[in-house]
């Protein structure tokens, strides 16, 4: 597929971007990494005081029965990673209230991403939790709660798909 921004060669449309770790991680160094993190694909714990959990943003595309996702994570209490740690594969889980957190991840198209204030709704098992941006002016709150276009898919892949080239 051609970006329809700049006509270069892109491969397929991709409706999901997103961060294999929290921004808190990204910044230390290896060694760093390795004696003070524990982590896998949807947990994260930093100095045994930082808890982190994965999450979508989901983002309906408007006109379609489309949702963008932005794979990111969340800060959470200790209390709260406790308790999504002892559901993790209990049904009880999608019935749990959502947990505060604060955004944890830097998404490079937007002004700054970090600790926006959020809830982690954990769904059922196997399904990763929903990420929920307080309602506020900034603009991926926005675009999450008005929905994106067709057109914002496209130049998010423009912006995206040719840094990650």
């Amino acid at each position: 597929m051609k970006c329809s921004h700049c006509n270069e060669e892109i491969g397929e449309l991709s409706l999901f971007f997103g961060s294999k770790t929290p921004y808190h991680y990204l910044v230390l160094d290896e060694a760093a990494r390795q004696n003070r993190c524990e982590i896998n694909k949807d947990l994260c714990v930093i100095d045994q005081n930082q808890y982190f959990i994965r999450g979508d943003l989901e983002i309906p595309i408007l006109g379609t029965g489309d949702i963008f996702i932005w794979s990111v994570w969340s800060s959470i209490s200790e209390c709260n990673f406790t308790r999504v740690n002892d559901l993790w594969n209990s049904t009880a889980r999608q019935n749990e209230s959502a947990y505060f957190g604060w955004f944890s991840t830097q998404l490079p198209i937007y002004p700054n991403t970090l600790n926006l204030k959020c809830e982690v709704q954990t769904r059922e098992v196997g399904v990763c939790p929903k990420i929920l941006l307080e309602s506020t002016d900034h603009p991926l709150a926005i675009e999450q709660r008005k929905r994106i276009t067709m057109e914002r898919v496209h130049e998010i892949n423009h912006l995206i798909g040719h840094e990650t080239k």
